[in-house]
């Protein structure tokens, strides 16, 4: 190599050294899911219900699809900021998200939740809306309703966005 410079010829050679330990690197898990463990998938569907839910004369519009309806999968119960209150407010999540994913045209989802936590634990399920998330199902005690895992990955979960109705 008499007709490259030595620094030039050092550089080349330190590159090709650290191209050797990256290609020799085994590739990075999709997931953050324990060595040897499977993420578990949650699947569902979101429906959007709007009109007047009134009783009346007229029939009630019936559910329609929620396509591209992004939503996230939070670790534990989450608690309202008022009781009954399907809103929450961003800055109020204070739970770590473990999936977000969005709905597809039929308003079905799956979610890889991919934890180093033992099981069983519980995640909750919200859409993100404007300014927060939604969630109009709760667990009697005046906490968003959880799910907990393994067992709610074996059934689907049914979520409803009603904010466009009148009841």
């Amino acid at each position: 190599m008499a007709f490259l410079s030595r620094p030039l010829w050092h550089s080349l050679s330190l590159l090709g050294i650290l191209w050797v330990l990256i290609a020799s690197q085994p590739p990075m898990p999709e997931s953050t899911a324990l060595a040897g463990e499977a993420p578990l998938i949650l699947s569902g569907r979101i429906q959007k219900l709007q009109g007047n839910r009134q009783p009346g004369p007229d029939p009630m519009p019936a559910l329609g699809p929620a396509s591209g309806q992004e939503i996230v999968v939070v670790l534990g119960g989450i608690q309202p900021v008022q009781l009954g209150d399907p809103f929450l407010p961003e800055r109020n999540l204070r739970a770590p998200i473990l999936s977000r994913g969005w709905s597809g045209p039929t308003g079905h989802f799956q979610l890889p939740v991919a934890h180093p936590l033992p099981e069983p634990f519980a995640v909750t399920v919200l859409l993100v809306v404007p300014g927060g998330y939604y969630l109009n199902r709760f667990d009697g005690s005046g906490a968003f309703a959880a799910y907990h895992l393994p067992q709610a990955s074996q059934q689907p979960i049914e979520l409803v966005d009603d904010r466009g109705a009148v009841f």
